[in-house]
C-alpha cells in the first residue's frame, strides 16, 4: 500500500535563515544581493537595508519577497510562503530552530 504521508514538523525556521543558506551557497554578501535585488541602480541602500531586515527576521512584505526573487532568481510564493509558514509556526508554538 502506497500512500502521501504530509510533511508537518513541530519546528519552523525563518525565511532570514534560508536567505542566509542561499547567500553562503552563491557566495554573495549582503551587498551583492542588494546590487542584483535593485537591478543595477546605484542606489541600492534601500534594498540592502530590507535584505538586512530579513536577515534579522523581520516580518517579510510582499515588496521584500519581489525583492529577493528579482535578487535571487526564486518565486515570489516562495519567499512569501516561507514568511507565512515560519509566522504560523511561531503562533502555533513551533520551536524555532532559526538559531
Amino acid at each position: 500500500m502506497t500512500g502521501t504521508h504530509p510533511f508537518t514538523p513541530d519546528w519552523c525556521i525563518a525565511p532570514g535563515v534560508i536567505l542566509a543558506e542561499w547567500l553562503e551557497k552563491h557566495h554573495l554578501t549582503r551587498v551583492g544581493l542588494a546590487v542584483q535585488c535593485a537591478e543595477g541602480r546605484p542606489d541600492y541602500l534601500p534594498e540592502l537595508v530590507r535584505v538586512r531586515a530579513v536577515l534579522n527576521r523581520e516580518p517579510m512584505t510582499n515588496e521584500d519577497a519581489v525583492m529577493l526573487a528579482r535578487g535571487t532568481g526564486t518565486d515570489i510564493m516562495f519567499w512569501l510562503r516561507a514568511e507565512e509558514t515560519y509566522r504560523d509556526g511561531l503562533a502555533a508554538g513551533l520551536e524555532d530552530l532559526s538559531d
